[in-house]
């Protein structure tokens, strides 16, 4: 497995002229770990479709769910040009499962060059 520095991220919200919370664009580092993007399963295929399975990437961290900030809006896999991803994008966390009692799995809205 090829394990990558990631660091799970939130956005910094600034208020708009109704005072909407809106996203800044900037990004503070809540945490650093390791990360590897997980294949889709062929039963996830099939449920989520291929338009998702397309556009979205599951990336699995090596950290126990307890350990994992509550506060994270995306992530930030640092990345060499020959990944799949666009390198050193953050991607927006849609969901976070446990894996086994080391592993917690997220799902991203991904950028595929």
């Amino acid at each position: 497995m090829i394990w990558k520095r990631a660091r799970l991220l939130r956005e910094r919200t600034v208020s708009d002229e109704l005072n909407d919370a809106v996203g800044s664009g900037e990004f503070e580092t809540l945490r650093k770990t390791e990360a590897r993007i997980a294949p889709w399963t062929v039963e996830e295929q099939q449920i989520y479709g291929a338009t998702v399975t397309e556009s979205e990437v599951k990336v699995l961290l090596k950290m126990p769910r307890k350990m994992y900030p509550k506060t994270a809006t995306h992530i930030r896999i640092e990345a060499d040009t020959s990944d799949a991803l666009a390198v050193n994008q953050p991607m927006e966390i849609l969901s976070v499962a446990q894996r086994g009692t080391r592993f917690v799995t997220i799902r991203c809205r991904g950028w595929k060059t």
